[in-house]
């Protein structure tokens, strides 16, 4: 959600993708961000759903390699989420 307020990337729902009636990874001009995947995990379900249906304008990460922990819970530290878009930028995303 930082991401898309700060107007560096739009918001798309894993579920429309998955059904393969969501505009993510469309057509875009040199100036429109890309689509940022966010997986929870190495198995990269989110990748592969794009993947398999040709979409490929997108940056990629796996949440869990900048540090956040997997867990059934929504909460986290205050912090986390400074932390995370500094991460995020320092990789150019």
């Amino acid at each position: 959600m930082a991401l898309h307020q700060a107007e560096r990337y739009k918001m798309g729902c894993s579920v429309c993708v998955g059904a393969g009636d969501c505009a993510c990874g469309e057509a875009f001009e040199a100036d429109t961000p890309k689509d940022l995947l966010i997986d929870g995990c190495k198995v990269a379900c989110l990748k592969k759903m794009f993947d398999k249906q040709g979409k490929t304008n997108y940056n990629h990460v796996i949440i869990t390699q900048l540090g956040v922990k997997k867990e059934g819970s929504f909460d986290y530290e205050s912090d986390l989420i400074p932390k995370l878009m500094e991460k995020l930028s320092s990789k150019g995303l």
